[in-house]
């Protein structure tokens, strides 16, 4: 029985958000007999139990067998340049050093000189010895030259660090060669009988730990419509460079999900636990989407354009969605990608999706008087993952935001800013102080504010208002609100809302007036 070490190629992707599938791909000639094709896998990560091969050729796949396989690393570079080059960086480093020290020294000295002026100033400038102007002068040059030098001293300090950062991974490469290294790797035999001389394909699938994906969202608010483009941040730590791969992305998970069933919940008294006896006491208890042809046709209609001569639009492709009966989403990534076994996460654009988007605006009066404007969105048909968010209003970046899981249809607010174009404003227009009369034995104050909003803009806004009255803790203080307009659409504990529309270049008010009243023999804290 042969051994034949065969080289293979990884030609397929599939990432999960915590895991991947790998398909490698080879091909060999195989004369009559029984052949034992040994594939090496780079990864420490694969899950060994999860490795399946299948084929094409003129014979029998009869065994598959995995094992773990340790090799030596040898050290990379020239022992004698990397020694060469650590004496060189200690040299700099010790000189740096000096330099600081240096240069810290003469800070002190500087700021010595000045105390000990300023310490024995009085007594000159008292016998006319001496004029503020020197004073001043010398705390001009003084501190104008203590800038300078510590300016000096955090250059010198980052180069330090370059130096000592250099000379650490200098340090660590000549380690290398006074210490062997071993990594490990896996190898996957598969036994073929071949019933005759043929070309085998074989076919090698494995699931693996070490890469991941998370979304990041780009989100452009205009015109009544949000445009999300979905990217995938891909990051593959495997140890195996994915060059030239078909990639899918899915929602799905690589872990198993489990059904609990739920137990009881108990609740009793409490018992004091048993004393514990001793050990002498105890005695003996003890498949390939359509996507891609689409995108392809796409590709051959641009080139169809370009040859009449007329000036095209750059062919932007994007992944074919699909939705599982479970919900789970896979995007099939049109065309092919690289992504190197680095620690980098790797953009890789999804999808692009309108949603209908609705501007709202809101004004809490003890929030600094500005207006924000925020947009509400509603989610369309599928799943939108958490992850970070991109936020821009008519391709002006606003901000990043972050969502949680969002389900079909359902709404969410993004894009939180100050806005302009709805004034808001608040006015105290009357505020009086009563003793005695009706009230006698009694105090009252009683206040009148006035909110007058301004729709600037040229569409149709809502706005939700927020503003507060007192309200009482006390059984001795009584807050009555005197007249209100317009009614608010909600009120609890003080906090007063309206929701409120107006019309472009509308104009509108809202007007309150409420009494606080207390016993003259108490002190009333935190009136406006």
């Amino acid at each position: 029985m042969a051994v034949k070490f065969t080289d293979s190629e990884i030609d397929y992707i599939t990432i999960f958000r915590d895991g991947a599938r790998v398909t490698r791909i080879a091909s060999t000639a195989l004369e009559p007999g029984t052949h034992v094709l040994s594939f090496e896998v780079l990864t420490p990560y694969i899950d060994t139990n999860s490795v399946r091969v299948k084929g094409k050729g003129k014979g029998a796949l009869s065994n598959i067998n995995v094992y773990p396989l340790w090799r030596e690393l040898l050290p990379e570079g020239d022992l004698v340049a990397l020694l060469a080059r650590k004496e060189e960086l200690e040299k700099q480093l010790r000189e740096i050093q000096e330099e600081i020290q240096f240069y810290e020294g003469r800070v002190k000295q500087f700021s010595t000189l000045v105390d000990s002026f300023v310490a024995t100033f009085p007594q000159f400038y008292s016998a006319g010895e001496s004029g503020i102007n020197t004073l001043t002068d010398l705390d001009s040059l003084t501190s104008e030259k203590i800038l300078e030098l510590k300016k000096t001293i955090r250059e010198k300090s980052r180069k330090l660090k370059e130096v000592s950062d250099e000379l650490q991974i200098v340090t660590n490469n000549i380690q290398k060669y006074s210490k062997s290294k071993t990594e490990q790797v896996y190898v996957v035999d598969v036994t073929i009988d071949a019933a005759q001389r043929s070309e085998f394909k074989v076919e090698i699938t494995y699931q693996t730990g070490g890469a991941a994906w998370a979304p990041v969202y780009d989100v452009n608010i205009e015109g009544g419509n949000a445009v999300i483009r979905t990217n995938a941040a891909v990051g593959n730590r495997t140890r195996e460079d994915w060059n030239n791969v078909q990639l899918t992305v899915s929602t799905a998970t690589s872990k198993p999900a489990v059904v609990i069933e739920p137990t009881p919940y108990y609740i009793d008294v409490y018992r004091p636990r048993p004393e514990k006896k001793s050990a002498r006491e105890a005695g003996a208890l003890a498949s390939a989407p359509a996507g891609r042809d689409e995108a392809k046709a796409e590709i051959m209609k641009q080139a169809e354009v370009e040859e009449t001569g007329a000036e095209a639009e750059l062919v932007e492709t994007f992944a074919t969605p699909e939705v599982s009966l479970s919900g789970i989403q896979i995007y099939s990534v049109p065309g092919r990608v690289s992504i190197p076994a680095d620690n980098a996460n790797h953009p890789i654009v999804l999808t692009e999706n309108t949603f209908p988007s609705e501007r709202f605006y809101y004004w809490y009066s003890e929030a600094g008087g500005e207006v924000i404007a925020q947009d509400e969105i509603t989610n369309g048909e599928g799943v939108l993952l958490p992850g970070r968010m991109k936020v821009f209003a008519s391709g002006d970046y606003m901000g990043e935001s972050s969502i949680g899981l969002i389900s079909p249809g359902e709404k969410f607010k993004l894009g939180a800013r100050f806005t302009y174009d709805v004034k808001v404003e608040k006015k105290l227009v009357a505020r009086e102080a009563e003793k005695g009369g009706i009230t006698k034995g009694k105090l009252r104050n009683e206040y009148k504010y006035l909110i007058k909003l301004n729709n600037y803009s040229s569409d149709k806004t809502k706005i939700e208002l927020a503003d507060r009255i007192p309200h009482s803790l006390s059984p001795e203080i009584d807050v009555k609100i005197n007249s209100i307009k317009p009614q608010p659409d909600k009120q609890e504990l003080g906090i007063l809302r309206w929701k409120l529309e107006l019309n472009p270049g509308e104009e509108t008010a809202v007007s309150y007036e409420y009494s606080v009243e207390w016993n003259r023999n108490y002190t009333v804290t935190g009136l406006p």
